[in-house]
């Protein structure tokens, strides 16, 4: 009887439980921009012989970003890549879909993502968006396309849309620096 009992239970883990998808929790970082890397909240800097390392990265989760205006950005990121410059923060590099996808859907979710950060007024970055809608690229190992703005003085972004490996799928890149000049 206890074998039987010990044979349902087990079939019942492996119909019902592992079709079940794992959880994944995702965690809240909070970066600012152009600030120390000890401020960087959800993530400790690694740091060597008391400096910290010069990149870091992040597991999947949803990025606070503070721009030096104080203005904040808020993204989900897949995979997140963070600089250092004497310590403060100098770039950061977010992936807002959970994975690859179509180019459309890329393009609609820079089109998206710049327009949240005010680009919907940068005429370089509207046309480009225009033009990668009326023509996306073809996949290919270099099809990565990209674009960009000014979001406030000393800060760009750069998007790139980037092809995945495998068959016609694609990413997006946002890279959002902190500049030495206001050009």
């Amino acid at each position: 009887m206890r074998n039987r009992v010990l044979a349902c239970a087990t079939i019942a883990i492996l119909a019902f439980g592992c079709m079940q998808e794992p959880k994944v929790v995702d965690i809240t970082y909070r970066v600012s921009l152009g600030q120390s890397v000890k401020r960087v909240s959800g993530f400790n800097w690694t740091e060597r012989v008391g400096m910290p390392v010069e990149s870091q990265s992040l597991a999947r989760g949803t990025v606070i970003l503070v721009l030096p205006s104080g203005r904040e950005v808020q993204t989900f990121s897949a995979v997140t890549f963070m600089d250092q410059k004497d310590g403060l923060v100098s770039r950061i590099v977010v992936s807002p879909l959970k994975s690859a996808t179509t180019i459309q859907e890329v393009i609609r979710e820079c089109a998206r993502f710049g327009e949240d950060l005010g680009l919907s007024l940068d005429n370089l970055f509207v046309a480009d968006i225009h033009r990668f809608s009326s023509n996306p690229p073809p996949w290919g190992v270099f099809s990565t396309v990209s674009t960009g703005g000014v979001l406030e003085s000393k800060v760009r972004i750069y998007f790139e849309l980037k092809p995945a490996t495998g068959n016609d799928k694609w990413y997006l890149s946002c890279e959002i620096t902190c500049c030495d000049d206001d050009k």
